[in-house]
């Protein structure tokens, strides 16, 4: 049975038990490259000596020569900062429905243009595609469950296309839009909708009629 700090190494991975700050890390297993200088890695394994690998706190944050995101294991519950900085990495991988955290998950990813999916139960999206200047026509869906959508799409200066919203229990949506120039339509059953638009003040975004 493992202990607290105690590390396994495999693969391209260092998985770290119970590391502390649980809100981060969790109180399984949270995983980080040990090289960052790659531009692909192996898949991340879903449990060590029978607990889950659950945190991916800065997983790939820095890596600047990635360019094609492993697939998420199913199990895994935060991305916070996962992918932050990741300049080469043009398109979000398929993001599982067990993550509930992506703050910052892509933030300053600046080549990428397409964004897969946003999990069904995600509830921080804080500054998730802050920054990515790249993404361009999307179709996603924000769903129920989220609660932080605090600058998610901040300065995302090329974003167009269409999102469906449904969270009507979302305390902080500030600055959700700010930065964006280009036609976002919002539709969907929130009735937080005219909110969002107006986190842009350059009327760009708009609620379908």
């Amino acid at each position: 049975v493992p202990t607290a700090k105690d590390i396994y190494e495999e693969g391209d991975y260092k998985y770290t038990y119970n590391k502390g700050d649980t809100d981060t890390f969790g109180t399984n297993w949270s995983v980080q490259v040990i090289d960052k200088s790659k531009e692909t890695y192996e898949t991340i394994i879903t449990s060590v000596a029978g607990k889950p690998v659950t945190h991916m706190f800065y997983t790939y944050g820095n890596c600047v020569n990635l360019v094609e995101a492993p697939a998420i294991p199913n199990g895994i519950v935060s991305m916070e900062c996962a992918f932050i900085n990741c300049s080469k990495l043009d398109i979000t991988p398929n993001i599982p429905d067990t993550v509930v955290n992506l703050s910052e998950a892509f933030e300053n990813c600046t080549l990428l243009t397409t964004i897969q999916n946003i999990p069904k139960n995600a509830v921080n999206l804080y500054k998730a595609f802050a920054g990515c200047s790249n993404i361009s026509e999307i179709n996603i869906i924000i769903p129920k469950s989220a609660d932080c959508i605090s600058m998610t799409f901040y300065n995302c200066t090329n974003l167009t296309g269409t999102i469906e919203i449904h969270t009507n229990t979302v305390n902080d949506l500030s600055w959700c839009f700010k930065g964006t120039t280009k036609s976002i339509r919002l539709t969907g059953s929130s009735t937080r909708l005219d909110e969002l638009a107006a986190t842009s003040s350059k009327g760009n975004v708009t609620v379908a009629q």
